[in-house]
């Protein structure tokens, strides 16, 4: 007796209780879901950065080099250290080697880091343009960031230590491109 009381007593709370979590469900239909153009990379994207390291702050934060991801994902990275004489470029640029093949989703992240920033802007007034004799300053550390997409090429040259827009986007990618490489700076940077 004492249990069917019990029972009728709790039923309608945990009637109420129910209806109260049940009211505050979100409908998903109309829950607005993120756009597959937004996130995906577009096709043809292909992104080269070459790290000039020159400073122990960049140092600790970067590995100096050249990655590459070419339009079918292949990541490609060199150990080479970027000239450091002052002297212009090579004018035809060098291909590392093949490291891997990244994933359709890395390929979109680095996309996610691209797209709603300054660096898919062909607007943004702190692209350079591309010329052979372009050489890394000998006193800061930068890195040179091309950006090949369905906006077209354009050409970054960002401090890895510096504040503006374009220098904090290009310096997210470039960790970013690291990361894929698998690499980190090397201890006592």
């Amino acid at each position: 007796m004492l249990t069917r009381a019990l029972l009728l007593l709790t039923l309608p709370t945990l009637l109420t209780l129910l209806t109260a979590c049940g009211s505050g469900r979100i409908d998903r239909r109309t829950e607005p879901t993120p756009t597959t153009a937004s996130t995906a990379a577009p096709a043809g994207l292909s992104v080269r950065a070459e790290v000039y390291v020159r400073d122990t702050i960049a140092a600790a934060r970067f590995t100096p080099g050249v990655y590459l991801v070419e339009a079918d994902g292949t990541l490609r990275v060199g150990d080479r250290q970027p000239r450091t004489d002052g002297q212009p470029m090579p004018p035809m640029p060098s291909y590392p080697p093949i490291l891997r093949r990244l994933p359709p989703s890395e390929v979109d992240r680095l996309w996610r880091l691209i797209g709603p920033t300054t660096l898919a802007d062909p607007g943004n007034p702190e692209i350079i343009r591309p010329t052979e004799d372009w050489a890394p300053p000998t006193n800061r550390s930068v890195a040179l960031i091309d950006v090949h997409d369905h906006n077209g090429a354009r050409r970054f040259a960002v401090s890895l230590t510096g504040a503006t827009p374009a220098a904090i986007d290009g310096r997210a990618l470039v960790e970013r491109l690291q990361a894929l490489a698998w690499r980190s700076p090397p201890p006592g940077g």
